[in-house]
């Protein structure tokens, strides 16, 4: 049972960390909803040049690929909204690019990719990881010290 009025919360909401949270949390969105899109709507333009689908089943499961970018997008459009989830999206998008920069960097050594080819998604990866990072941090703070500041 809170003994919190609906003005504590609302001031515990606000405030200048809740909107630099948010605003980390906006290309990813972005960026997965137009993935999913593209996938899903041209999935023959968006495999790019260096795949080649030679079936309709090949088709088909790469706008079900965008069916899943489209749900990460969703739920970390549901973490926006959210402010007791802001954390949980900013963890799903460091786990996220932590794995994809692992399996990226993996893919050049065992299938000789070059890195060069691979920094242009190095590089907005590297900085999504980072930047959630730097968000978690700032939520971490935040929450530790409205917990403490309730309990005065």
């Amino acid at each position: 049972m809170s003994t919190q009025t609906s003005a504590q919360r609302k001031t515990e909401n606000s405030g200048p960390g809740s909107g630099i949270i948010r605003f980390i949390l906006l290309p990813p969105i972005f960026i997965f909803t137009m993935i999913s899109l593209r996938f899903m709507t041209n999935p023959v333009h968006a495999a790019g040049d260096s795949v080649i689908l030679g079936s309709a089943q090949a088709i088909t499961h790469m706008r079900v690929f965008g069916v899943f970018t489209l749900g990460y997008a969703v739920g970390l459009a549901i973490c926006f909204f959210s402010r007791s989830r802001l954390r949980a999206g900013l963890a799903a998008v460091a786990f996220l690019m932590t794995a994809a920069l692992i399996v990226r960097a993996v893919g050049c050594v065992i299938d000789g990719t070059s890195v060069q080819q691979e920094m242009r998604l190095f590089i907005p990866e590297t900085v999504f990881l980072v930047l959630s990072l730097v968000g978690i941090y700032i939520e971490t703070k935040r929450n530790s010290q409205t917990k403490g500041g309730s309990n005065e």
